[in-house]
């Protein structure tokens, strides 16, 4: 299951016309209360508790500001055509609006579409297109006729809080905006830097592991690289079964222990003859140098023969 965690504490808001003010009462009565909302309420889940907080009577502005207005999605958006399709133009706001009331080069819209889930049908409706909350949009040249239908909610799906706007709102009232970026208080950390701090939340304790995972596994396979930029032309010859064999010795969990393996393997027997000429010193070499040798010689082993004559991606 996804499912929002328990003990959270959430608000919402229902708006009310005047005519309709009498059964204000009833609403409350309807909402307020313990409910079950979302699926599995047969499995403990959804199960809230709504009560009524305050009531706040508005006054809703009407009079046109002079010059541009600025219009703020304070709830979804969900236009649609004259044809009743779903649309993301502008000019569908209110009727007689056209691209020339629409200021675009100063509009922010931020779009998504999603399909609602029916609990009383228990089945999806048709997809929205919508034009998300935190929009802004940018007016010029509108009649107090049309202002007045914005006022009131644009759209579709009013009755489920979609086309509220806010007009020339203070917090974008104002004229100028400074960017400037603040100095520094601390040295930046390097982003290749291992997290050497041990923290109480496992998740992010986990994140951290991950993260110094990540920095030790970049940190190998620059040493395998740097191994095959510097020897590939040493092992020219055709050695896949080399290879091949060096990564089954790596079946330990012990760093000593493959050391010990290979260097047993490559000085003696049949295979002696293969890592000759200094061969066999240069791969010991770079296994003691190396932070994880049983991560070297397993990578070195998968890459090394992609670089030879007798392998499959030979230069």
């Amino acid at each position: 299951y996804e499912a929002i965690k328990a003990g959270t504490t959430w608000q919402f808001q229902v708006t009310c016309e005047k005519q309709f003010y009498e059964d204000a009462e009833k609403i409350k009565s309807a909402l307020t209360g313990k409910k079950r909302l979302g699926k599995s309420k047969t499995a403990q889940y959804g199960e809230v508790e709504i009560t009524f907080k305050d009531e706040k009577k508005s006054e809703k502005r009407t009079e046109k500001p002079a010059g541009e207005v600025i219009l703020y999605a304070k709830s979804r958006l969900a236009l649609s055509d004259e044809n009743g399709q779903p649309s993301y133009d502008l000019k569908y706001l209110c009727e007689g609006l056209n691209d020339e009331n629409i200021v675009y080069e100063k509009c922010q819209l931020r779009i998504a579409s999603y399909t609602p889930y029916n609990f009383k049908r228990e089945t999806k409706d048709f997809e929205r297109v919508v034009i998300n909350s935190g929009s802004v949009i940018v007016l010029k040249d509108i009649t107090d006729a049309q202002l007045a239908k914005i006022v009131n909610g644009v759209g579709a799906y009013l009755s489920e809080g979609f086309g509220e706007i806010m007009i020339n709102p203070p917090f974008l009232m104002q004229k100028s905006f400074s960017f400037v970026q603040e100095k520094q208080k601390s040295t930046p950390v390097d982003a290749m830097q291992e997290i050497t701090s041990r923290f109480d939340d496992p998740t992010v304790q986990f994140l951290a592991n991950r993260h110094n995972q990540k920095i030790h596994e970049m940190e190998i396979a620059e040493e395998v690289h740097h191994f095959i930029d510097t020897y590939k032309n040493s092992f020219q010859e055709k050695m896949n079964s080399q290879w091949g064999t060096i990564r089954a010795l790596c079946n330990v969990q012990d760093n000593k222990e493959i050391k010990q393996r290979v260097e047993e393997y490559v000085s003696k027997g049949v295979a002696k003859e293969k890592w000759n000429d200094g061969k066999s010193a240069k791969l010991l070499n770079a296994i003691e140098k190396s932070k994880d040798a049983l991560a070297f010689v397993r990578l070195l082993s998968i890459q090394m023969p992609k670089y030879t004559q007798g392998g499959n991606y030979a230069n």
